[in-house]
C-alpha cells in the first residue's frame, strides 16, 4: 500500500478535488481517509475568548485513532467508523473503508502530525487565494453547518488562518508538491489524477 498526504488551505477546493479522486479509481485502487471524522467530542474542544469552538488546532483532533486506523488499512484489515458531523449528530452515517493500492488520507493537518508524515510516501499541499477561500468557506458553512455569517468569519479569520499560517505554510518547502488552484478545477484535477495514478501497479 502506497500512502498519499494531502493538505490545502480551508476553502482551496481540496474536497471537490478528493471527490474527483473518489470518481475516478474503484475502491480496490484508492481508499481515502479523510481527518474531518477524527476531531475530539465537542465538549473536549478549546473555546476561544468568544465562546466559540477552535476545530483548528493540532489538539483538536484524535491521532492516536487515525494512526491506529491507517495501520489496520495496511495490514489489510476493513475499517468502520462514524461520520462526524458539524452540528447534526444525529445524521451520522456509518462508513467503511476497504484497504486498496493507494491510501489518501487528506485534511488540512495531515502533514503537520510527525507520525503520519512519517508514513507517507508522497505529500502534496492544494492552496488558493486568501479571499477565495474565505468565500468558499462562508457558502460551505451557512449550507452544511447551520452557523452564522459573523461566527463564521471570525472563525476563519481567528482560527483558519492562524493555524494554517503556523503550521502548513511551513511545511510547502517539504512537500513533494504544492498545486495552486486557481478557480478552474481541471488542471490540478489532471495533475491530482496522474499523481494517484503512478502509484497504481
Amino acid at each position: 500500500m502506497q500512502i498519499i498526504g494531502i493538505s490545502g488551505r480551508s476553502g482551496s477546493g481540496k474536497t471537490s478535488l478528493i471527490r474527483e479522486i473518489r470518481n475516478n479509481f474503484s475502491i480496490s485502487d484508492v481508499c481515502i481517509l479523510s481527518l474531518d471524522n477524527y476531531y475530539r467530542n465537542r465538549e473536549d474542544q478549546e473555546k476561544d475568548e468568544l465562546g466559540y469552538y477552535n476545530f483548528d488546532l493540532i489538539t483538536s483532533f484524535e491521532w492516536d485513532r487515525v494512526v491506529a486506523d491507517i495501520k489496520q488499512l495496511m495490514s489489510g484489515l476493513v475499517l468502520r467508523q462514524k461520520q462526524y458531523v458539524f452540528n447534526n449528530e444525529e445524521q451520522a452515517a456509518i462508513l467503511t473503508y476497504h484497504p486498496a493500492q493507494v491510501l489518501i488520507i487528506e485534511g488540512i493537518f495531515v502533514l503537520a502530525e510527525p507520525r503520519i508524515w512519517d508514513l507517507l510516501d508522497y505529500s502534496i499541499i492544494i492552496d488558493a487565494d486568501i479571499n477565495i477561500c474565505r468565500s468558499r468557506r462562508l457558502a460551505r458553512d451557512v449550507k452544511e453547518r447551520n452557523y452564522d455569517r459573523k461566527e463564521i468569519l471570525h472563525r476563519f479569520d481567528n482560527h483558519v488562518l492562524p493555524s494554517f499560517q503556523s503550521l502548513i505554510e511551513p511545511l510547502k518547502s517539504k512537500v513533494d508538491e504544492v498545486l495552486i488552484n486557481e478557480g478552474k478545477l481541471d488542471k490540478v484535477r489532471k495533475i491530482l489524477i496522474e499523481r494517484v495514478m503512478t502509484f497504481l501497479t
